[in-house]
């Protein structure tokens, strides 16, 4: 089952000059000027890699800024640093008449500031995904569904005994060590065991361009949004010595803790290594461990990974070296 890229009405896909994010893999020849419509992980992970081997990108987005499930501050971080890179990044912007002539590929891209004409030979929808559950039987065997994704509980099982569902077709967030932990827990579930629950919170999320963007937990945003009192503490990777020895000390780390209980609430990073830092940071996250519980835990110097005890011992109000 899983999921296939969402298509946009009026648009066909080609896969010589139109791409989704299946074909352009197939791509034989390395593009000159490329569009990319939309900038979720998808989006920015191929303009991260196609602007790498030479590229010019233009990077799409409709709402106010890229990697929108992200929070603000590394988006915002991001965006700056692709746009130092060279790419060109349109937020709150929308892409019109799509029109193909050829090898050629041209396109209106409405902004506040007016609308814009582009044109190159190749463009990228990179507008999400759809789940690839249309045909299979769901409503003969009475299973329930929302928006073609099959509704599960904690422990995967649907509304019908006996079936269980992971991965993609299951639902946001649409990630492959999701659908790996799910797998277990469904199998485990199946097997009549007592398999831990999932908690969607606790999920790692990760972006692989350069710098990495990861993140676990929640964003400053949405504690906003839920009423939850919360502590900051920003850190610079250009504050940690490994970062610098290493010649990668761009980006930061931020870490959200609770005001009344110190509870770690969400830690996200942007750094050269992000993706191997946020796993110690899930492990916090799993075990509802505290800025005490990190401040207390000892940390190898000198390494990345003290990055997320200076942090949250920012965020608690007792920074260390910074």
């Amino acid at each position: 089952t899983g999921a296939s890229p969402r298509s946009i009405p009026g648009i066909e896909v080609d896969g010589e000059v139109i791409h989704t994010s299946r074909t352009i893999l197939e791509y034989k020849r390395l593009p000159q000027k490329m569009l990319i419509i939309g900038a979720g992980a998808i989006g920015v992970e191929f303009a991260y890699l196609f602007h790498a081997l030479g590229t010019q990108i233009t990077l799409v987005e409709m709402m106010d800024h890229i990697l929108p499930v992200e929070d603000e501050d590394i988006s915002r971080e991001l965006e700056k640093i692709f746009k130092k890179q060279g790419m060109l990044i349109m937020t709150a912007a929308k892409v019109h008449n799509l029109r193909q002539t050829g090898k050629v590929v041209s396109a209106s891209i409405e902004t506040s500031q007016g609308e814009e004409k582009w044109s190159g030979d190749c463009c990228l929808l990179a507008a999400g995904v759809v789940p690839n559950s249309a045909g299979i039987g769901l409503e003969k065997a009475g299973i329930v569904s929302e928006k073609g994704f099959i509704k599960t509980d904690t422990l995967m099982a649907t509304n019908q005994p006996h079936h269980f569902a992971i991965g993609d077709v299951a639902g946001a967030p649409l990630l492959a060590h999701k659908a790996t932990h799910s797998g277990i827990i469904a199998a485990e579930a199946a097997c009549g065991l007592k398999p831990h629950p999932l908690c969607l919170d606790n999920l790692p999320s990760c972006t692989y361009c350069q710098p990495q963007v990861a993140s676990v937990g929640r964003s400053e945003k949405a504690l906003k949004a839920a009423g939850i009192k919360f502590r900051v503490g920003k850190l610079p990777f250009s504050a940690i010595g490994k970062a610098v020895a290493a010649g990668e000390p761009e980006g930061f780390i931020k870490a959200l803790i609770c005001e009344e209980s110190g509870e770690v609430l969400g830690l996200h990073i942007i750094q050269a290594e992000a993706t191997e830092l946020i796993a110690a940071a899930a492990l916090v996250r799993s075990h509802e461990g505290t800025a005490q519980s990190v401040i207390e835990t000892v940390f190898p110097h000198p390494t990345l990974s003290e990055s997320l005890l200076e942090a949250t011992a920012l965020a608690a109000g007792r920074p260390l070296n910074f």
